[in-house]
């Protein structure tokens, strides 16, 4: 029932931030409606203004693919800000499922190897490329109808693949 709810637009992220100022979150302090409370002037750190995607994953799901978030709870800076952050591993020959980001954008950089990007417009148009070392990526996706796309790790590609990006939602 969720997912019918996210994939037909039932629950939309805000088209805004909440709070018109950057708001670091307060990880001891109960979770609300808004995201966390913010952390007072005082207290945030350089430390809440980064995150770590260097880290090699050690385990994949059924699909080969490893994920490390870059959400509020390992990246405070981001709270109320409509955006996160992502590292996506495919093991070769996998595929990141087609997807949407309904009212976001997403963002990637190729950092290992290569992956076959593809997506779905709006009028039903198919494009794809293959990205390797050092190419960028970036969709849009309307309010209304989002995008589909996936990630797919080509067969023949060395099995150390990845990508980072940033995934962010406006």
């Amino acid at each position: 029932m969720a997912k019918w709810g996210l994939d037909t637009g039932f629950f939309k992220p805000r088209p805004k931030p909440i709070r018109g100022k950057t708001s670091v979150a307060d990880l001891n302090a109960p979770i609300s409606i808004n995201g966390f409370s913010c952390k007072l002037d005082l207290e945030v750190t350089s430390d809440d203004f980064f995150t770590d995607f260097s880290k090699d994953p050690t385990t994949f799901d059924i699909f080969k693919r490893a994920v490390t978030f870059g959400d509020v709870s390992g990246f405070p800076a981001v709270n109320t800000q409509g955006v996160s952050r992502f590292r996506i591993d495919l093991d070769v020959g996998r595929i990141n499922q087609p997807h949407t980001h309904p009212c976001g954008t997403e963002a990637g950089i190729i950092t290992r190897v290569k992956v076959l990007l593809g997506l779905v417009a709006n009028n039903n148009t198919f494009f794809s490329k293959v990205l390797t070392l050092g190419k960028a990526s970036t969709n849009r996706f309307p309010e209304i109808s989002a995008s589909q796309h996936a990630l797919i790790s080509p067969c023949n590609s060395n099995p150390d693949i990845g990508m980072k990006g940033v995934c962010h939602y406006a």
